[in-house]
């Protein structure tokens, strides 16, 4: 192998790993809100059984 294949094969193994690393950057923000949702979505959730637990203790 003489350089100009060396070159070639780092500019293609630092173009491979920008792409990669800019498209799991990328989903990022998407993920974290969804992330979020999912948060809101079990905190209400465990509300929802803390008030049926507190609503049946009371009833007894």
């Amino acid at each position: 192998m003489d350089i100009g294949d060396w070159v070639v094969g780092v500019v293609a193994a630092v173009t491979g790993a920008s792409v990669i690393t800019s498209h799991v950057l990328s989903q990022i923000p998407p993920l974290a809100k969804k992330a979020q949702r999912a948060l809101r979505a079990i905190r209400e959730l465990r509300g929802e059984i803390r008030k049926g637990r507190e609503q049946s203790q009371s009833e007894e």
